[in-house]
Formats: C-alpha cells, structure tokens, sequence
C-alpha cells in the first residue's frame, strides 16, 4: 500500500493522467445529451490503471483531493477547447470525492477554475455518492447548495448499494439519482432486479429527479428501461469510455 501511495504521488507531480469519456443518452430522443469524464492513471510501469485499482488507495489520503481538482480543471480546459471548435456535448459529467466535502477551500477552488479556464457551471454536472453525502449532513447540503447556486447540476452516484434512504433524498438537493450498474445484471431475466430498477425509476419520477441507468450493455436491457419511462443511460451498447479524438467523431 505504502508502494502504491508513493507511486500516486509521483504519478500527480509528473501528470501521468488522462481522461476518458463515455456517452451519455437520452432514451426518450436518443441523442447523446452528456458525457461522463472517467480518469485513467498511465502509469510508465503498470500501463493504463483504471479508477477501480487506485483510487480507494488515493481515498485514503490527500491525493484525492489532487486528483479530483486535476481532474476538475482538465474537463473545465477540454470544456472551453470543444466550445471554441463548437462541438461542445451539452454537459460533462465527473466524479467528486467525499474527502472534498470536507474541504473548506472547495468551493473557492471551483470558482478559481472556472474562472481561469473561462468554463461555464452549467456545462458540468458532479457525480457523488451516497456515502459523501452521510459522512457529515450538514457540510454536505452546504457544499451541494452553493454549487447548485453557481449552476452546477448534482448527480447522485450508485444509489441503492448500501446508504439509501428516502430522508437524504428529501434533504439533499439532487438533479439525478444513477441506478448503480448491478441491478441492471439479469435483466430482464431477474424479476428482482427489473422491479429494484422499475422502483427506483418510479421514485425519481415522484420526486421530480432524472433517472439515469449505468452498465447497459444490452438491447432487452434498453427495453426493459424504455418500458418504466427511465430518462438517460450509459454503458457498453450506447459506447465504452473513449479517449478525446473518439469522443469527439460522436459529439
């Protein structure tokens, strides 16, 4: 662990980061509305590290923190780049640390890119997850409110894998809930699955949030998410994650 911490660390001094980008649908127009910046970690000696092997060892330090505002400011620089040439997707997506719910400079870090980079809140949205959100409450509807003031939307990341619960949904102030990718496993062979994602799909219609489904690899998949009236999806039958010049041939 202590390797893997020292290898991170050089591996932010150097820049051996890239970014990644999968598409985003809209299943009711099927156009590409978004996309989700994934990061990657080209590492001279392991190759290219996806987010799963490095990021829980980044958690459990500062680098998270480095990480997520090189990443923040990447997407803000690519941003302005696709709006200069006019191809610009209407949103990009990224993942937010819970360790920057913590972090008193946050929101002054993200007002100092935007500026400097000349991008727009709202063509970003932040993805975070339940566990962020619950570490420490009122920290985390501060920070959620004052990004949602500068036009930042609020996506709310794997919901329904270990901390949902109905209070935080009235509370935090959302855009999206994301139905984690491993209801949609079986599908549409597991009923258990069909009626957890049919559910959630009915809950984000109620409390007027967007539905976004992950991990959709599959047309019966589609169909199923179709049928319950689910608003956007991502995964493997829309696009795997792509590096800038693929992206943008769709965008």
């Amino acid at each position: 662990m202590k390797d893997m911490r020292h290898a991170l660390s050089k591996a932010v001094d150097n820049n051996e980061f890239v970014l990644y980008y999968q598409p985003q649908i809209n299943l009711k127009t099927k156009e590409l509305i978004g996309i989700e910046a994934l990061i990657r970690w080209n590492s001279p000696q392991l190759g290219i590290v996806t987010p799963d092997n490095f990021i829980p060892f980044a958690e459990k330090s500062k680098l998270i923190v480095k990480i997520d505002n090189w990443v923040l400011k990447e997407v803000c620089e690519q941003c302005r780049k696709w709006e200069n040439l006019k191809i610009r997707p209407k949103r990009v997506a990224l993942n937010i640390s819970s360790k920057q719910f913590e972090n008193s400079k946050f929101i002054t870090f993200v007002n100092k890119t935007l500026k400097e980079t000349r991008a727009k809140a709202n063509w970003l949205e932040f993805e975070i997850t339940e566990r962020s959100l619950i570490e420490n409450v009122d920290q985390a509807i501060k920070t959620l409110s004052n990004l949602r003031e500068l036009g930042i939307k609020i996506a709310l990341d794997d919901f329904g894998t270990g901390y949902s619960s109905l209070i935080y949904l009235r509370n935090f102030p959302i855009d999206k809930i994301k139905i984690d990718k491993t209801f949609m496993k079986d599908i549409p062979e597991s009923r258990e699955n069909v009626a957890i994602v049919k559910t959630i799909i009915d809950l984000c219609r109620n409390i007027g949030v967007v539905a976004v489904a992950e991990g959709v690899e599959t047309e019966e998949q589609l169909e199923v998410l179709v049928r319950y009236g689910c608003d956007e999806a991502q995964g493997y039958l829309f696009g795997r994650a792509m590096n800038v010049k693929d992206i943008e041939s769709i965008i």
